[in-house]
């Protein structure tokens, strides 16, 4: 069921059970359960279907390292790896299934270096786009100015290209809209003043970092 509690529940609703903790009215869950290493699928708690899913295994970590992540304008049953600059991969339906994503339900596949590693405790980090506070979306770079609306004036932007390589970018109104940092990266963070700036609707681009042309960049956008 759907709780705004944030207290863990036991979640039945998948073919493997989890453990949820969810604020619904953020548009954000966390799913723990133990990889079978089958076709499945998990309960996420939400009451809505998941925009944008990082998973991560908590064992074997040598071998299952990646930060396997979903979101909802990769071309189908394609990743991304949180941890990688690497542009979207195929998983063919080995890593997510796109078919199986609800409103219940995430969709995992049986490769063994995958989401659902078996015997493993695997974590989930769900979340969708809630009007006036949050917003998964994507946007095609241009080479110039570049408006995305979201609705709201972000505090958080997460942003990376998928079509191709390139780091992710984390840019925050707390440390100003010229500071970012990298989740791939171990740098610290870097100022490129002017380059994305909030806006009461959403955020610009002015130039052509972040917004190569041809480029499609996905987001996660939090006010």
């Amino acid at each position: 069921g759907d709780h705004d509690d944030n207290l863990p529940q036991i979640n039945t609703e998948g073919t493997i059970d989890s453990i949820v903790s969810v604020n619904d009215a953020a548009g954000f869950s966390i799913v723990k359960w133990t990889g079978d290493g089958n076709d499945a699928t998990v309960g996420h708690g939400l009451s809505s279907q998941p925009e944008l899913v990082i998973t991560k295994g908590t064992a074997n970590l040598a071998t299952y390292n990646s930060w396997i992540t979903y979101h909802k304008d990769l071309s189908t049953n394609h990743h991304l790896y949180l941890n990688t600059s690497d542009s979207e991969q195929n998983g063919v339906g080995d890593y997510f299934r796109d078919a199986a994503f609800s409103s219940t339900v995430i969709g995992l596949g049986n490769d063994i270096y995958g989401p659902n590693v078996s015997g493993t405790t695997m974590i989930a980090y769900c979340f969708t786009s809630i009007t006036g506070y949050q917003k998964i979306g994507s946007y095609l770079g241009n080479n110039t100015t570049n408006v995305v609306t979201t609705g709201f004036q972000p505090r958080f932007l997460l942003i990376k290209a998928s079509s191709h390589a390139s780091s992710w970018y984390i840019v925050d109104s707390s440390r100003t809209d010229d500071n970012f940092l990298s989740p791939d990266l171990s740098n610290a963070e870097y100022t490129d003043a002017g380059k994305i700036n909030f806006t009461p609707t959403g955020f610009t681009l002015t130039s052509t970092s972040y917004n190569n042309s041809g480029y499609t960049w996905i987001y996660l956008a939090i006010k």
